[in-house]
């Protein structure tokens, strides 16, 4: 029975892949909550919260739900690859060469210029399509939130997936991280700059990278100590090589800030149906750290 579900991804994804919100386990954590409608109020307030009663996918715990039988992409390995070959069927695609990972993951924290694996696939701005096969699984690590174009990165990976195939995709939970003073982005965003074709970030998310970043240390945000930004330091001038250069040139910074309810909010909507994925599963993020789990799913 075992390896007949392992057979068919669209298995795989429902019934391997725990569901994140059960009333059962909401109520039986929050017996104050009786005799009113529980998915709506965790909907509303319990996410707010953070009641607990769901069930949160961690990055310590998802290999666990991972068959190794099937052919993996891993999106941005640097060096730390979640995905190892000794495990995994698993191809590479970066931005770089190995050896110019290397340089960065010689001064980069937790990373070590030793574990940067052979990049099977590069693109210098990072465009997908020079990957000419298809996938069971696709993943990535903090990687999401750094693209110009989120809608077309959906839609790219949409391409190189196979029926029911998945993009697992572990993101950053703004608010307990070095974006804490952004703000959430919306579909709007999104869909502004799928129609734009956007290719490199705004100067308007260039300017916020540099003056409204702060510590990146999530027990601290959890505990309430946010640190602060540095709105008080921009220099004119500077914002306006940023605004020329923006229009130009890559530079890399996080063009996208999220939740767990405002990524549902996104991507549960008809326009991820339009970039041929559905989002499956997103679960929380875990008390002390900055980062969630989704799921998508090509139908």
């Amino acid at each position: 029975m075992f390896k007949r579900i392992l057979s068919s991804l669209s298995l795989v994804s429902n019934a391997i892949f725990p569901e994140e919100w059960s009333g059962d386990n909401y109520l039986l954590m929050n017996p104050d909550l009786a005799a009113i409608d529980l998915a709506k109020h965790y909907n509303e307030f319990g996410f707010k919260e953070n009641r607990q009663g769901v069930f949160i996918l961690t990055r310590v715990t998802l290999k666990d739900y991972l068959p190794k039988n099937f052919k993996y992409l891993e999106i941005g390995p640097l060096g730390r690859p979640f995905l190892n070959l000794k495990e995994f069927n698993v191809k590479y695609f970066d931005v770089l060469e190995k050896e110019a990972l290397q340089e960065i993951a010689k001064n980069a924290p937790g990373q070590d210029p030793a574990d940067v694996p052979h990049i099977d696939y590069v693109d210098t701005k990072g465009d997908l399509r020079v990957i000419d096969d298809q996938f069971d699984i696709v993943f990535s690590s903090h990687s999401i939130e750094h693209q110009p174009n989120i809608l077309a990165h959906l839609e790219q990976v949409s391409s190189l997936l196979k029926s029911n195939g998945l993009y697992i995709c572990i993101v950053p939970d703004y608010r307990y991280c070095f974006d804490h003073f952004q703000n959430p982005s919306t579909i709007f965003d999104c869909i502004e700059a799928y129609a734009q074709n956007r290719k490199v970030h705004t100067c308007k998310n260039l300017l916020l990278h540099k003056y409204m970043s702060t510590h990146n240390d999530p027990v601290e945000h959890w505990a309430g100590n946010h640190g602060s930004h540095h709105l008080h330091e921009i220099d004119f001038e500077e914002t306006l090589k940023a605004i020329k250069k923006s229009t130009n040139d890559y530079e890399d910074c996080h063009g996208w800030f999220f939740t767990p309810h405002n990524f549902r909010e996104i991507f549960k909507s008809s326009i991820t149906r339009v970039m041929n994925l559905e989002l499956e599963h997103c679960y929380e993020t875990p008390p002390n750290a900055h980062e969630f789990l989704a799921v998508f799913r090509k139908p």
